[in-house]
């Protein structure tokens, strides 16, 4: 008899917990449980009975419990997760979290963060299936019609009501997963379930879901088991009132999302051992025309190493070279040696700008410029068939980088210089990786995608954009005039046969093949990013609008005429001083209704 009040004193609070979002009843178990069996020990013998009974109603409730208990479990075991910010989810009483949608298991990570159970609200065409139907009433979701009109907003009256009751609800304001990796602009549903109430809406942002086994990267699902052991997080923002609109709602989000993206720079490797490790996973694949990624990585560790041993202290290094593999070998060995480097267009008279100290060149084409030879001037051919790379450096990148680099670095370390109309510009290590990051995520240069640059590496897109984001992501620079699948370019005239044109000024024609995005060398690269249109699984994401310039890139933030992002520049050139967090922009952008992005006018 004690035993079964024990046991009923002990599940009735947890039952409570898991139905009602009572907090407060894990308090009060150990409580009941002693009270429990002090009535168990005092009752008679058919106590026992009617306490069996007592538990089996409660099982009734308790097994959505159990079942919640049996999917959340597994997916917190496969994701390595870290919660920020937990505080801000509403502990008690109606609240509405505003997340992101990145993948199909948004909504099971998202009810697994907090202590209590977020009840979504989903369109009622899922519950068209018997098996969906079960799987969301067990959930406890709220259904949202989206037929006529009336039956909406019928919908949408008595989904406030259910929250206003005390339930925590979740919605994803975007109206679908991302096939294109934007954060998409957010519909205003929302806005009727709390408009006249004081429900509080937190914003959360979820990271690292992205490419995983159950999001829509690259227009594919991932079914490799590695995809499945994937870091995420999630952030919690400041509840906001029900007076939010949609608009500034986003804004918050993608506030979040900057914060993400500061901590992936912040926990990503230094930008010669990122560049290593993608050599190493890509070594058979082709980097340039008749060079591999484990040719690269060979050659540009060759030449590093001969600069160390040729330069007594970090120093500008220019790149003086025809398009094809030797500069791409140097931009790379430059990097890797931890110099600084400067793509040098037009040495007019043998002078070289920004005090730089010495040349990588190669004898012919400095003849062919009438550039005579000097004090400072490096051969990369020469210096690259005189020496032999060590054959381990695919086993461990990061100590094959430390015998030829000498120099500290950090990722707040210089890496490269470029042309910007306030001046030259010092680009560092983690503004390099990062906006390569962010690129990588809507235009899909992954292993065979083949890229056409013809921007100059002096200019703030032309690196980060033509040519980092192409070999930090194992993809192939083109140089010969065959069929590629992108091509950066500055003009309104591009090869018929490439699929895609990233174009820095927008064209004239308005033809779909055109991506136009708005350069920035204090964004180290670019400000405004458009991507091709997706179509997948029955739905098509535009990133390109006719007259704009694009979208904000991932981890990037507008404010006015300032911008937030870890791809933020250095400093300009021989200037002290640290960057402020926000940076100011030269212009104002304005932004549409479907957050597409245009200059404002002067």
């Amino acid at each position: 008899t004690w035993i079964a009040g024990l046991g009923l004193g002990w599940v009735w609070p947890a039952g409570l917990q898991a139905t009602e979002n009572l907090r407060v009843s894990l308090e009060l178990r150990p409580l009941v449980a002693v009270l429990g069996w002090f009535v168990g020990s005092k009752s008679p013998a058919w106590a026992p009975v009617v306490a069996s009974v007592g538990l089996a109603i409660l099982a009734l409730e308790y097994w959505r419990f159990v079942v919640r208990l049996a999917i959340y479990w597994p997916l917190r075991t496969i994701h390595r997760f870290r919660v920020y910010r937990l505080e801000n989810a509403s502990a008690e009483g109606p609240a509405i979290v505003i997340s992101n949608h990145v993948s199909l298991a948004d909504g099971w990570l998202l009810g697994s963060m907090t202590q209590r159970m977020v009840r979504f609200l989903v369109f009622d065409a899922y519950y068209a299936s018997p098996a969906s139907r079960f799987l969301l009433n067990l959930f406890r979701t709220i259904p949202i019609a989206q037929g006529a009109r009336r039956e909406a907003i019928e919908s949408l009256r008595k989904a406030r009501e259910v929250i206003e009751q005390g339930h925590f609800a979740g919605i994803f304001p975007e109206g679908g997963i991302t096939r294109s990796g934007h954060l998409h602009p957010f519909q205003k549903g929302f806005t009727r379930i709390v408009q006249g109430t004081q429900i509080p809406i937190i914003p959360a942002y979820m990271n690292g879901l992205w490419t995983s086994s159950f999001s829509f990267a690259e227009g594919k699902v991932y079914t490799r088991l590695g995809r499945f052991f994937r870091d995420f997080e999630i952030e919690f923002g400041e509840p906001m009132p029900a007076t939010t609109t949609a608009r500034e709602l986003w804004n918050r989000v993608k506030s979040l999302e900057v914060n993400a993206a500061f901590r992936d720079a912040h926990y990503a490797p230094l930008l010669p051992v990122a560049f290593l490790e993608a050599a190493a996973r890509h070594r058979k694949e082709l980097a340039a025309p008749g060079l591999t990624y484990g040719q690269l990585a060979e050659a540009a560790l060759v030449l590093a190493g001969h600069l160390n041993r040729r330069l007594s202290r970090k120093t500008r290094l220019g790149v003086f070279l025809p398009e094809g593999p030797e500069k791409v070998i140097a931009h790379v060995a430059v990097m890797l040696a931890g110099h600084v480097s400067y793509e040098v267009s037009d040495p007019a008279g043998g002078h070289f700008p920004h005090g730089i100290a010495a040349v990588l060149t190669s004898q012919q084409y400095a003849e062919a410029h009438e550039l005579h030879r000097r004090e400072g001037m490096i051969f990369v051919g020469r210096v690259i068939e005189k020496e032999g790379a060590p054959g381990w450096w695919r086993f461990a990148p990061r100590r094959a980088w430390r015998q030829v680099c000498r120099f500290a670095m950090r990722k707040d370390s210089a890496v490269a210089i470029v042309d910007s109309p306030r001046g030259a510009v010092v680009l560092r290590h983690w503004g390099v990786w990062a906006a390569a990051h962010s690129y990588r995520r809507v235009l899909w240069w992954k292993p065979g995608t083949t890229v056409r640059n013809q921007l100059p590496l002096s200019r703030p897109a032309g690196l980060t954009l033509g040519f980092w984001t192409v070999l930090l992501n194992g993809a192939q620079l083109e140089f010969a005039s065959r069929p590629v699948d992108f091509e950066v370019v500055d003009t309104d005239t591009a090869h018929a046969e490439t699929k895609h044109v990233l174009i820095a000024t927008e064209p004239p024609g308005e033809e779909a093949r055109y991506l136009p995005f708005l350069e920035l060398a204090e964004a180290s690269g670019v400000v405004a990013l458009s991507s091709p249109e997706v179509d997948f699984m029955n739905e098509k994401q535009s990133g390109v609008k006719p007259g704009t310039l694009g979208r904000l890139p991932f981890g990037l933030e507008v404010r006015g005429r300032e911008f937030r992002s870890p791809a933020r520049f250095l400093r300009y050139l021989d200037v002290n001083g640290t960057v402020e967090e926000w940076v100011p922009l030269p212009f104002e952008l304005e932004m549409s209704e479907q957050c597409f992005l245009t200059k404002a006018e002067a």
